[in-house]
């Protein structure tokens, strides 16, 4: 769990940088520029994220526009967030050490390690490494089980609303890097290229304006995420379900009264910016699949002709999705035939309050409980959005075209693929070569 962890961190750094062409301004020459550009890349290749940031700030105080130093922040902000307060906070509610970008990046972080020490890796640096008491007492093979582990430690009376609040204070530090990068995809051949020595990797990385763009939309997903997660309540006290081996604390009627009070609609809800983020998310998505079909290359996500109706399936997905904003649309690419509505969800909402019949149900057969959902209630939430009859089968989705592409990973990865972050592969781990 905790290498899969490093790893996203490592394709973090790869996926979200961007190199640019940034021009003069602000009284500073171009050797100037060049100059701040240098020093701020020289701190990227040692991982010292914090004064790679700082410099390229120093560089847009006297050119706001350099392409080259807006997405530079916003690499350096995006790598910095997982130490910002309301990370910490959450990672303290569960009982565990801040995360700091210098345990994974720079001479001494994890990546160098897996290439010096590669036998020896140091996992202790990391939070959540004090659950393995917890881990031990399961089977090796049970991650159901050892994932209650994750609250083995959480504080006394720590409610999701809470985790969620924590969750919706990031949205004003996404908003920072969103705007450095909506800055940089202006310039049509925005471009930046990382270095390798940020990720202990054997050749550098370059991301291309599609890629900004197919980061814009992930930042406004995530945060559209953030927004549902904070509009219907969830009223969970994180720290009654598992003690510290990992065992329940709760019967199976116990989580059925208390999931049978969840989703009630909040007074404080943020269904507005919800509509908002994925009406962008649509935006930036179709803007950067018609980058990649115009024939983006260099970059990580580049046009490969072999997956080209893969491109044009998930556009019109995208496009139908956009359209759902506005009345019923028919989902793109989907067959049996699905009409949505996303114009009638967000002017009213599925609430659990208005709905007749609980959402779950204790099931007793041959002797072992279950918790099912019921079926009324879900189909009473999903009808304002969509005409999707629960237990309808036999749904293809994408085109026979796109169904048919072989290794589709790989062709739409391929700037990927073959990197190595530290001794880490894209898709393996490879300690030989």
């Amino acid at each position: 769990m905790i290498k899969k962890f490093v790893v996203a961190i490592g394709l973090v750094a790869i996926l979200f940088v961007a190199v640019g062409c940034g021009g003069g301004g602000g009284g500073l020459t171009e050797e100037e520029i060049n100059q701040q550009i240098s020093a701020a890349k020289s701190y990227l290749e040692k991982g010292d994220i914090e004064n790679a940031r700082k410099s390229y700030e120093d560089l847009l105080n006297s050119d706001s526009t350099n392409v080259e130093a807006r997405f530079g922040r916003a690499l350096c902000n995006l790598l910095l967030l997982m130490q910002e307060k309301p990370v910490t906070d959450v990672l303290a509610s569960f009982g565990q050490p801040s995360f700091t970008t210098d345990i994974v990046f720079g001479e001494n972080g994890y990546l160098a390690d897996t290439i010096n020490n590669e036998n020896n890796e140091d996992m202790s640096r990391f939070p959540f490494n004090n659950i393995t008491s917890c881990w031990d007492k399961m089977r090796f093979s049970d991650f159901k089980n050892k994932s209650r582990c994750i609250f083995a430690k959480v504080n006394s009376s720590y409610p999701l609303k809470s985790l969620a609040s924590s969750l919706a204070e990031l949205s004003s530090y996404i908003d920072a890097i969103i705007e450095d990068v909506e800055e940089a995809v202006v310039a049509e051949d925005a471009s930046f290229t990382i270095p390798k020595g940020l990720y202990y990797g054997t050749e550098d990385t370059t991301v291309k304006r599609s890629d900004m763009l197919l980061l814009l939309s992930s930042l406004h997903i995530n945060k559209f995420a953030i927004n549902l997660a904070n509009s219907w309540t969830f009223d969970l006290d994180l720290s009654t379900l598992f003690d510290a081996n990992g065992v329940g604390l709760m019967t199976r009627n116990d989580y059925v009264q208390l999931l049978n009070k969840q989703f009630g609609i909040r007074q404080d809800n943020q269904f507005v910016e919800a509509r908002t983020n994925l009406q962008l998310w649509a935006k930036y998505m179709d803007k950067a699949l018609q980058a990649i079909l115009a024939g983006a290359s260099g970059g990580i996500v580049n046009y490969v002709e072999e997956a080209k109706s893969f491109y044009e399936d998930l556009d019109a997905v995208v496009k139908s999705i956009d359209a759902g904003l506005a009345g019923s649309t028919a989902i793109a690419q989907l067959t049996p035939l699905v009409n949505l509505d996303l114009d009638a969800f967000f002017k009213n909402p599925a609430d659990r309050n208005a709905i007749t019949s609980d959402p779950f149900v204790l099931e007793v057969k041959w002797g072992r409980e279950s918790i099912k959902p019921v079926e009324a209630f879900w189909q009473e939430m999903i009808k304002s959005v969509c005409d999707y009859k629960i237990g309808t089968s036999g749904f293809k989705f994408l085109s026979d075209n796109t169904r048919a592409i072989g290794d589709l990973h790989d062709k739409l990865m391929s700037g990927l693929v073959r990197r190595k972050i530290g001794k880490y592969k894209m898709g393996a781990v490879d300690v030989t070569n």
